[in-house]
């Protein structure tokens, strides 16, 4: 049964990308409301997972967490050469899922946003992903306000119009994935963070920050569909 699942991601091919220290594998892949790949899929969560995900209201929202668990476990599976099934999860203080027993110390992250998921697969690196689908809200200013760093700050004022939205949300996918990287989801103060983001010929890739009391983290962008940005982080050690 479980070869019969694996035709869901044999299609996935990863992307190595190197940042900092660390090499991290990346699936990237368009989300499916094919009815008969959802159900397939469906049957590889845990009991508990299952559970959960007959808990959501919104149809599109159950569909993106059945694929993404799924795919992950499918993925974690053939990596460290075991059944999907006996794949078993533990939570951080802020929800970031991780290997209950980890004896490979292979560290995975998951994001998604619109059309799109990411899986990251770390070995020896916490690591941390994130993707967005692009806009332009009405108080930009304002949000980039509450994550820039008062440098970042000065430099983004500088930026053309179009070219301040793409910066602002790579700011934020870059420093989603550090406060990912270190388990902290949104907790970690942002404004603290510097992305180097309009800084002339910097290209945002491979820039090491010390994430707080966490230590140095390192993160480049990802090559995402246009109208996205994605980056992703790995934490080095202090």
């Amino acid at each position: 049964m479980e070869t019969d699942h694996l035709r869901c991601i044999d299609s996935l091919q990863p992307t190595m990308v190197r940042v900092g220290q660390g090499n991290c594998h990346i699936w990237q892949w368009k989300l499916t409301d094919c009815s008969a790949t959802l159900a397939a899929l469906l049957q590889v969560l845990s009991a508990d997972e299952q559970h959960r995900a007959h808990t959501f209201l919104a149809q599109p929202a159950r569909d993106t967490f059945v694929q993404v668990r799924a795919v992950l476990r499918l993925l974690l599976a053939e990596r460290l050469n075991t059944a999907a099934a006996d794949i078993r999860f533990q939570y951080g203080k802020f929800r970031k899922p991780a290997l209950l027993e980890n004896s490979s110390d292979s560290h995975f992250n998951v994001a998604h946003s619109g059309d799109y998921a990411l899986i990251a697969v770390a070995q020896g690196y916490e690591v941390g992903v994130d993707i967005e689908r692009m806009r332009a809200p009405r108080d930009l200013a304002s949000l980039a306000e509450i994550i820039m760093s008062p440098a970042e700050m000065q430099r983004w004022r500088k930026l053309p119009d179009q070219a301040r939205i793409a910066a602002f949300f790579f700011a934020w996918t870059a420093k989603e994935a550090v406060s990912k990287a270190v388990g902290q989801g949104l907790q970690l103060d942002f404004a603290t963070l510097d992305t180097g983001i309009g800084q002339d010929g910097d290209t945002c890739d491979g820039v090491q920050v010390i994430a707080g009391e966490y230590g140095p983290c390192a993160f480049c962008s990802l090559a995402v569909p246009d109208g996205y940005s994605a980056a992703l982080a790995l934490r080095l050690a202090a």
